[in-house]
């Protein structure tokens, strides 16, 4: 059963999805207007990368924030195995088994370790956006700086918010 905030993230990368999908139209239809010739046109480089901008949205709008997740798990797994490995073959001193050994436990700490930094990106995320915001509307609404301990609490209150 999927939970509200299950619900709100798979709307989020629905919205980037589709605007990924529409930007990179947009900017293809101007590029064909400009060019003025298919050729050239598929030749450049530029719609190379407007076709992955819009294969990315494809991406998300299809698998959302699971494919988030695992990118996230998958890039920390490999860049820890890389790490685990180098340290069991220059520090220890191994080869072979050792290496891979190194490569499997550096791979499940970097997995968890990207995840543990994933999580307080979306803290400090919502924290920037809920105190940005209370301050804003309580400067723009009384006129004067709020106290300082207003933002940094509407900050946390919006950051566990985006973390549920």
């Amino acid at each position: 059963m999927p939970t509200q905030s299950n619900s709100i993230r798979s709307r989020i990368f629905i919205a980037l999805g589709l605007g990924l999908i529409l930007a990179s139209l947009l900017l293809s239809a101007c590029e064909a207007v400009r060019v003025n010739d298919a050729e050239s046109f598929i030749a450049s480089s530029s719609s190379v990368v407007r076709f992955i901008i819009g294969l990315a949205g494809v991406l998300f709008l299809v698998a959302g924030f699971a494919l988030y997740e695992f990118l996230i798990q998958i890039t920390g797994f490999i860049l820890g195995g890389i790490a685990g490995s180098y340290i069991a073959a220059s520090g220890l001193h191994s080869e072979g088994l050792g290496v891979i050994v190194g490569f499997i436990v550096g791979g499940v700490l970097g997995a968890g370790l990207a995840m543990l930094i994933s999580v307080l990106g979306i803290f400090a995320a919502g924290f920037f956006v809920g105190a940005t915001f209370i301050s804003g509307a309580w400067s723009g609404l009384l006129h004067q700086a709020p106290p300082q301990a207003v933002p940094i609490n509407a900050g946390i209150i919006s950051g566990v918010i985006l973390l549920t």
